[in-house]
Parts: structure tokens; C-alpha cells; sequence
């Protein structure tokens, strides 16, 4: 039970890890960002007989929230997306806010993120000891496997702590959000919240559906969410119900666990290539439905990889907090040009239309997949990047060759390789060859996103950023 939510006050000497007020300029934008300290109680949970039975009650925990958003409750949308945040290089990412903020803060919603795993908070608790200090998730049992033998990633779990705390934070926190007597967003009431994550999150977000979203008729009726948003989601992140507990003991399909089974309320997946094939999506993806129990669209987005120059390396280039951590995330690949498509239209379009699905019923078009050939590689073009899925003028028109791989500079960059693409630009002869001039590949690019948005698939609001971004791709590569 979540008992209490504390502002946790910034000051000149403190203010919260993994802000995004100074990047985002949110003094110009009229945001505002506030962390909280939920304090509360939690259940561990476990797979009894087939079924979810509680394995310890109660357990006190002190977690955080980020929550960012207008400062002028007229200007609020009535949409909160609440964000797992990803915990995979042990810190607390924020990929939903990188991929959707300018959405966000145009359009006045409000964005929540929640710590989602206790391997984060020695991070923050190096960054500011005494701002971090109460944080805790004790575990309330003895452990009876070794350190490495826990969770789902390798030495990022301990036995001290226990991840399974986490769910009923999740559980109660929209309800937390709306009670008159805790919420600090009270005077935005009401509102309609969404469930989002990003790669592990995205796992975690599974392992919700499947165990605790419609445990009762009562949270069929009135839903815990009101809609879920499940962006580059790693089936490889599925958890079990604590990190004891193996995913496959209580999924309910043994063979795919993960498979999402109910959907009340509109689930939305969209995935770069990446995931496609590499992190296990292909065999979990469902066909889309608009089915009363399984309200379900997934979208795939060729040309790009799981990390992109956006999100990685732009983000968090100069971030002024991440030097006292340690954790520098980055491009480390051999080939000189980074994956740097352009995805963030897509996710813009695709949060509005998961919102006027849930709130209208307006059911959001069928699109079709990414195609694999028969080794379950993503199938390409003559120009090598990948067929069907969400097209964009960055591969209708292009300007280079998106893959979504890249070669380690060394063996220990493996991992952050398979998730982070390069590009090879077109030569300056061939892109003239191609359009002639800038001014004419201005026109097709227009031509397209003036259709794009007609057709619902390119939010009115971005179309200009949309063709001069692709505008600038081609001046860069020497078109003129």
C-alpha cells in the first residue's frame, strides 16, 4: 500500500538524478519537474500450484518518482503516461520521455517515471548520498540462491534487496495518483493514465499483464490503466513474480512466456528492427485485433536500431550528472556514422492515436510488418534497408543505408553493438543522381508528409520538422 508521497525538494546543492528540466528547457516551455518518494508497503509474490500466491506480506519499501508537467493545469491534456523506467546499465533511463517529450510538452501531458529495479539506487545514491539516502527496497525473506543465480540480467540483482517489490507499486500507483488525500497531481484530476516502458520495461510491462493487471472481474471493469504503450520491448526482460522465481513458472504459456493473453484495454507495441528478431519479438507478436479481451496493435519501424544518436548519445552528451556515476552511455561501434533515424515521429503519432483510442474508441490503422526470409533476417531493399513496416520519407527517400548492428571497437562493447546501428551515406554523385537537387527533394519530401498526415500517419504538428529534418540529412550529404 502506497501510504505517502513526499516531495522531494531541489535546492542550489541538490536536485534529482536524471532531470530532464535543463535539457528541456522547461522554464521557456512552461513545465515544471518534481520528485517524490513514494513510501509504502509491498507484497512478494510467487507461483503456487499454477497460481499467484503471496510469498511475504507487507514489506516496507521507500521508492522515487519524476513527474513532469504543466505548469498550468488549463493547459493539461487529461493524459499521464506513467514510465517504467529502464534499469539495464544501472541507472534509471528515461527512453519513453526521450522519444516522446516534444509531444508531451506541446500537447500538455503529463509524464511520470517510476524506479523500476533497487540496482539503480546505488547510482543515485553515488550521485547524492543524502538526497538518496532513504530510498530502499529490503528483502523481506532469506535468499536461498546466490546473487548471480537472481533476476533476469546477470549481477544486477541482490539478495538484500528483492525486485518483486515493485509490483505492487505499479498496481497502486494510479490509484495513488488519483486519491484527493495523496496525489500531488490533484489538481489535474481527472485524468486518463497509461502504462509505458522501453526494452527490459517493456518485459516488465508482460509480466503486468499477465499476473497482475486483471486479477479480478472488478479490474477488468475498472482497469488499473487505461491503455499501454510498449516501445522496443526485450521479450529477453521478462521477469518472474520475484527474483527467485524463473519467468517460465508462472507464465501461462510454458512454451511462450511472454505471450500476451488479454488486453481489456488498447496495448500498443512499437519496435525498431532490433527487436524484431534479435531480442525474441518475432515469435511473441500477436495479430492485430480489435477484439473486446484483446485490444492489440503492434508497428514496426524499418531503418531503425533499438539505440539511435537521438536517444544515446545527444541525450546524455555533456550531462553534467553523469561524470560522479561512472556511466557514460554512448555509440561504440567501428563505423563512423551512428544510426541516427529519425523514429521519434512515429512514437508521437503512435501515443496520440493509443489516447483517442482509449478515450474514443478510435481504433488505429493496420499496418503491415517488417517481412523475415526463412533465417528470420529482416528483409531488405536494393538499397539495403529493410521492407515493409511504418514508411517514412527517410527510406522512401533516402539518403543512406540504416543498419542495425554495429562492430565493437572492442569485445567488451559486444552487447551495446547489437543495439545501437550505423548508417552509410549515400555519396553526394549518387544522391544527385537520385533528385537532382535539394530543392526538388524538398518537394518529394513534402509531397509525402502532406500524405502522411492526411492518412492519419504523421501528427499535423510535426510535418515541418519532419521535412526539414530529412531536408538536412540530404544537404549533409552533399546534395545541393
Amino acid at each position: 500500500m502506497i501510504k505517502q508521497i513526499e516531495l522531494i525538494p531541489e535546492t542550489e546543492t541538490s536536485h534529482p538524478y536524471a532531470r530532464a528540466a535543463v535539457k528541456c528547457k522547461f522554464e521557456e516551455r512552461g513545465f515544471l519537474e518534481e520528485e517524490y518518494f513514494l513510501h509504502g508497503t509491498a507484497n512478494v509474490y510467487e507461483t503456487r500450484q499454477g497460481m499467484l500466491a503471496v510469498a511475504a506480506q507487507g514489506a516496507p519499501y521507500v521508492n522515487r518518482i519524476l513527474i513532469r508537467r504543466p505548469k498550468d493545469p488549463e493547459k493539461f491534456s487529461e493524459n499521464v503516461v506513467v514510465e517504467i523506467l529502464n534499469a539495464t546499465n544501472y541507472m534509471d533511463i528515461d527512453r519513453v520521455w526521450v522519444l516522446v517529450r516534444e509531444k508531451m510538452m506541446r500537447d500538455g501531458d503529463i509524464y511520470v517515471g517510476i524506479t523500476s529495479k533497487p540496482c539503480t539506487i546505488p547510482v543515485m545514491q553515488k550521485f547524492d548520498p543524502a538526497r538518496y539516502a532513504p530510498l530502499s527496497w529490503k528483502n523481506p525473506r532469506k535468499p536461498t540462491r546466490p546473487d548471480n543465480e537472481l533476476g533476469v540480467m546477470a549481477g544486477a540483482s541482490r539478495g538484500e534487496t528483492e525486485d518483486g517489490l515493485f509490483w505492487d507499486m505499479l498496481r497502486e500507483l494510479p490509484g495513488a495518483l488519483r486519491d484527493q488525500n495523496l496525489s500531488p497531481l490533484k489538481e489535474f484530476l481527472p485524468f486518463h493514465i497509461y502504462l509505458a516502458g522501453w526494452s527490459q520495461s517493456g518485459g516488465y510491462m508482460l509480466r503486468f499483464m499477465e499476473s497482475f493487471a486483471y486479477r479480478t472481474e472488478e479490474e477488468i471493469r475498472c482497469p488499473i490503466y487505461d491503455g499501454y504503450f510498449s516501445t522496443g520491448a526485450a521479450a529477453v526482460g521478462l521477469p518472474g513474480l520475484n527474483q527467485e522465481e524463473s519467468p517460465w513458472a508462472c507464465a501461462p504459456d510454458k512454451e511462450k512466456p511472454g505471450f500476451l493473453q488479454k488486453a481489456y484495454q488498447p496495448f500498443m507495441e512499437i519496435h525498431t528492427e532490433t527487436e524484431n528478431v534479435r531480442l525474441g519479438n518475432l515469435a511473441l507478436r500477436r495479430e492485430d485485433s480489435d477484439a473486446e479481451d484483446f485490444k492489440y496493435r503492434a508497428y514496426d519501424i524499418p531503418g531503425a536500431s533499438h539505440d539511435t544518436k537521438d536517444n544515446m548519445v545527444d541525450w546524455y552528451y555533456l550531462d553534467p550528472d553523469l561524470p560522479s556515476t561512472g556511466i557514460f552511455p554512448n555509440y561504440s561501434g567501428k563505423e563512423p556514422y551512428p544510426n541516427d533515424y529519425p523514429y521519434n515521429f512515429i512514437f508521437h503519432r503512435c501515443l496520440n492515436m493509443l489516447f483517442t483510442w482509449a478515450r474514443e474508441g478510435k481504433k488505429p490503422p493496420v499496418i503491415g510488418r517488417i517481412p523475415v526470409d526463412f533465417a528470420e533476417h529482416n528483409a531488405t531493399d536494393e538499397n539495403g534497408n529493410a521492407l515493409g513496416g511504418w514508411r517514412t520519407a527517410f527510406l522512401e527517400y533516402p539518403t543512406c543505408t540504416y543498419h542495425i548492428y554495429s562492430t565493437p571497437l572492442k569485445p567488451d562493447f559486444a552487447f551495446g553493438c547489437t543495439c545501437f546501428g550505423y548508417k552509410e551515406p549515400f555519396s553526394q554523385s549518387e544522391l544527385e543522381q537520385r533528385y537532382k537537387s535539394l530543392e526538388n527533394y524538398r518537394k518529394l519530401v513534402s509531397e509525402m508528409a502532406k500524405r502522411q498526415v492526411q492518412e492519419g500517419l504523421l501528427e499535423p504538428a510535426d510535418e515541418e520538422n519532419y521535412v526539414d529534418t530529412a531536408v538536412r540529412f540530404a544537404a549533409e550529404g552533399g546534395l545541393r
